[in-house]
């Protein structure tokens, strides 16, 4: 991690709290997996030790072709008077909103808070299968680290139509289930 601060990847299902303690370790690399036509995302947080600037930018997807770096979106939070339900996540801010920024855009980085940044890598129809790799760089004020980026994109494309209507909302007796 840069000097005063700590950068680490979670999954795109983690919901990075702004109090949340940083995990103890740090990966060395991104792993990312995707078919020709799909859209794969990868999220990395920042803690600052004080209040500063984050900037990231990656770089192009060099293999067997080359792959555009993507986009990338700052991860913002909405205030929360109570939960919802007895399930909910208990803090008073939830990370929801994806805002699209451009690469190596400041990014405002709250000391000792969390501030998740968003990528997502587009790989085109028509891209050589194979492995490829990139730099991501972040740079928390003036420090930065590279964070290698690997892509592996599989020998085969999604479809460019989705071919069957998605069912959503219904229960298993709404189905006829019993």
């Amino acid at each position: 991690s840069p000097a005063g601060s700590v950068v680490w990847t979670t999954t795109t299902m983690d919901k990075v709290l702004r109090e949340a303690a940083p995990p103890d370790a740090e990966g060395p690399e991104i792993l990312l997996y995707a078919a020709k036509g799909e859209f794969e995302p990868f999220q990395i947080a920042v803690r600052a030790d004080a209040d500063g600037v984050v900037r990231a930018s990656l770089s192009e997807f060099a293999g067997p072709g080359t792959i555009a770096p993507g986009t990338l979106h700052r991860v913002d939070y909405v205030q929360i008077a109570a939960p919802s339900d007895p399930g909910a996540i208990l803090s008073g801010q939830l990370p929801d909103p994806l805002v699209p920024i451009g690469a190596g855009s400041d990014v405002a980085a709250p000391g000792g808070q969390n501030q998740p940044l968003w990528f997502t890598v587009g790989v085109p129809r028509d891209a050589a299968a194979g492995d490829y790799t990139a730099t991501l760089t972040v740079d928390v004020g003036g420090a930065a680290q590279d964070i290698p980026v690997k892509l592996h994109v599989f020998d085969f494309a999604l479809p460019a139509e989705i071919w069957f209507d998605g069912q959503w909302n219904s229960s298993f007796e709404a189905l006829g289930g019993s």
